[in-house]
């Protein structure tokens, strides 16, 4: 049965299949790579750079992976021929990459100029599937991809009207960040890199409703007409490269997201301070994140009593980070009688400022 330390104040937070990217061949790992081709100059391909950046960083893919930096096209067909006719500095082209895709826009053509005809846009799907490029495209544009972090709609609904919900939705999120943010510095890549920190926690439920829009359309779907996209099909597969770093081990801590209780578990083995206690939950803090779970569970039962300057960290440095995340629980596995009692209790207290705080006697009492 869970014991409640007390009665606990919670504040709530505001695939493409699984692929293996990681072929083992003779029990070598052979790490594969990404190209990226984006129609617009900005917004996508910052966006998607910080993702592939993260990825290179943590050796997940090769360091020649890539999102083209200097589109010369801004239309269907053109991005995909960037993406032909791209080779990079050792003279590898797109089609020796294991994995390629274009990001383009549907982009209607408006009387006074910009977006582009609905022949080239289904070209480039055409023409895109003849060469084994994957396709990742949003009708009307890109921000509808933002959109789907706040709302769903199987309505029609303009550009204009999507970049004012998503602003006024932004602003709403994170007034300090984006007191500014208009209808121009959305487009620019300080903006769009906070924009994209600031919806990672959200991007569980983008990807539900962009699938969510995309059957509501049925088996007559048309791309080039009814408003959805498939950016969520290009996440997926990124994201599916995080499921080799979900694991943190040291000789102190194991720290994992735990896909049967959809959870971050944290397991103590030995005492630890400083950066062997900080570090692994750190990366936990990462993996929370990375999963957008709701809950966090530490097993104490081979714990210790933490460092006075530890504890300080713990509580007015770490824990605010943790309670900007889409965490809202906190569970302690702790046995009967544990010497750790009083001072699990004591940070339970602390905690509950900001989840919802409960102390069970085993995992398995976890629901």
């Amino acid at each position: 049965m869970a014991r409640n330390p007390k009665p606990s104040g919670i504040v709530k937070n505001s695939e493409k299949d699984e692929i293996d990217f990681q072929r083992t061949i003779e029990n070598k790992t052979i790490v594969q790579d990404i190209i990226i081709a984006c129609e617009d100059k900005v917004s996508a391909p910052t966006y998607f750079k910080m993702i592939i950046k993260n990825l290179i960083d943590k050796k997940i893919i090769t360091q020649d992976s890539l999102v083209i930096a200097k589109p010369t096209n801004t239309h269907p067909t053109g991005v995909l021929e960037d993406l032909k006719n791209h080779i990079t500095d050792e003279g590898k082209t797109y089609n020796e990459f294991d994995h390629k895709w274009i990001v383009i826009d549907r982009d209607v053509e408006r009387v006074n100029g910009g977006g582009h005809t609905k022949e080239n846009f289904n070209e480039a799907l055409t023409s895109a599937k003849t060469l084994n490029v994957e396709v990742a495209y949003a009708n009307d544009s890109f921000e509808l991809w933002y959109f789907l972090h706040f709302h769903y709609t199987d309505s029609a609904i303009s550009r204009d009207d999507v970049l004012k919900k998503v602003i006024n939705s932004l602003k709403d999120k994170n007034s300090t960040t984006f007191a500014e943010l208009d209808k121009d510095s959305i487009k620019t890549k300080e903006y769009t890199k906070l924009i994209f920190g600031e919806l990672l926690q959200n991007q569980s439920i983008a990807i539900r409703n962009a699938e969510k829009l995309l059957l509501s359309h049925g088996a007559s779907h048309n791309p080039e007409s009814d408003a959805s996209t498939t950016i969520h099909e290009l996440i997926k597969v990124l994201n599916s490269l995080n499921k080799n770093i979900l694991t943190y081990e040291t000789e102190f801590c194991r720290v994992e997201y735990s896909e049967k209780y959809n959870t971050v578990l944290c397991t103590w083995k030995k005492f630890c301070q400083g950066d062997n206690y900080r570090d692994p939950l750190e990366h936990g803090l990462s993996i929370l994140k990375e999963s957008g779970c709701k809950t966090w569970i530490t097993d104490t039962r081979n714990g210790f009593k933490n460092q006075e300057e530890d504890t300080k960290w713990l509580i007015h440095n770490f824990t605010p980070q943790v309670s900007a995340t889409s965490c809202e629980n906190l569970y302690f596995i702790m046995e009967d009688d544990s010497k750790l009692e009083e001072e699990i209790i004591m940070q339970s207290e602390a905690l509950s400022t900001y989840f919802n705080v409960e102390i069970y006697k085993t995992l398995e009492e976890v629901k």
